[in-house]
């Protein structure tokens, strides 16, 4: 009997130390963002989904805010869209890239661009080019050695 009952005791503090670090764990932003997206209010719905969407696209799951992109206006994502998704920053690469006299300004939004893509060797190569062409530019030699710390 005694020892049904510190199975029993030893059973339940499993439990409640499995609650507490998957609670201390989780991601409070994401767990609230979701219940705000189920709210009655309307405000507060579309909030929670706007909240959801930035959170999937900061952290590079394009597919599951691609789902909810249906419920926004598309105004309140443009910006993000535009400076974060690959696609979209794919094209403007290839955009600037075409050009045939590039200035230190396209060199440096060239290495801005791969630095979003996480190609970083593409990223010096790119800095290089830009200091040859404007070697006192205080924000090309600052990005460069912020690079290569």
């Amino acid at each position: 009997m005694k020892a049904s009952k510190n199975i029993s005791l030893l059973l339940i503090i499993i439990i409640l130390a499995i609650n507490i670090i998957s609670y201390l764990t989780t991601d409070k932003t994401f767990v609230h963002a979701q219940r705000q997206s189920s709210q009655l209010s309307v405000g507060e719905n579309y909030y929670g989904h706007l909240r959801l969407w930035y959170l999937y696209a900061q952290s590079g799951d394009w597919a599951n805010a691609s789902r909810l992109e249906s419920r926004l206006r598309p105004a309140d994502l443009l910006s993000y869209q535009t400076n974060h998704q690959p696609q979209t920053i794919t094209q403007r690469l290839e955009n600037i890239s075409s050009k045939t006299n590039r200035t230190a300004d396209d060199w440096l939004e060239i290495a801005k661009l791969q630095l979003i893509l996480g190609q970083k060797d593409l990223v010096i190569s790119s800095l290089n080019q830009a200091r040859a062409l404007d070697p006192v530019r205080e924000d090309i030699s600052r990005f460069y050695y912020e690079i290569n710390r």
